[in-house]
C-alpha cells in the first residue's frame, strides 16, 4: 500500500508474466496505473 504508481507498474513489467489481472474498487487508480504502465513500456 505505500507504493507509487511507477513502482507498481515497474513490478508488473518485471514479473515475467504476459497477463496481469487487477481487481480493485472504483476510484482506486486502475486507469492511472494503466497509463503509467503504457508510458513506461513506450519509453523503454
Amino acid at each position: 500500500m505505500g507504493s507509487t504508481l511507477d513502482e507498481v507498474a515497474k513490478e508488473l513489467i518485471n514479473n515475467g508474466k504476459k497477463v496481469n489481472l487487477i481487481y480493485a474498487f472504483n476510484g482506486t487508480g486502475k486507469t492511472r496505473l494503466s497509463r503509467t504502465f503504457v508510458e513506461l513500456l513506450n519509453n523503454s
